[in-house]
């Protein structure tokens, strides 16, 4: 987590960051990331068959979310990433069953097979803004699901979410 901490480190309006690790062996649609954005809400245990590709707070060490934001993903990958652009299914739920789905489409690498945004020592990082006003209430989760069509993703590092106001 600490290069989004030091990429967001100088934003005054930054309210949240959360990033998952992907599996090395490449990310798949059956392996969905989910950031909780109101983790408090949750009083049942544990219960996510998911839980190691899950943002999941404990407790109240993350200050509560409510309200509007501005929601931007950080992807980062390997020079050797084996997808040129990437499309990602998202999935906006709460408590009250407020259900919002979205796909969006990242672009990894140019036409000429360079990264978007290089980085240095073989690993890049792209940074994409989610629809505007991205709301948060009681037990707010984002979901996101990478959209496979034949093989895993390789050289897929981690992902992001970063909250601002």
């Amino acid at each position: 987590m600490l290069p989004a901490l030091l990429f967001t480190a100088c934003r005054d309006d930054m309210k949240w960051t959360g990033t998952v690790q992907l599996p090395s062996d490449g990310w798949t649609d059956g392996m969905p990331v989910v950031f909780d954005l109101d983790p408090q809400a949750y009083l049942a245990p544990e219960s996510n068959r998911f839980a190691e590709m899950t943002s999941r707070a404990i407790g109240d060490t993350l200050p509560r979310l409510s309200g509007h934001y501005n929601a931007r993903l950080s992807l980062r990958y390997a020079d050797g990433c084996n997808a040129r652009d990437i499309r990602i299914a998202t999935e906006l739920a709460s408590l009250d069953r407020d259900i919002t789905t979205d796909t969006i489409s990242v672009t990894l690498f140019n036409s000429d097979g360079t990264p978007v945004s290089p980085g240095r020592y073989g690993i890049n990082e792209v940074a994409v803004p989610l629809p505007a006003g991205l709301t948060v209430t009681q037990g707010t989760t984002l979901t996101l699901t990478p959209i496979s069509y034949s093989s895993p993703i390789e050289g897929m590092l981690s992902v992001s979410l970063i909250l601002s106001e």
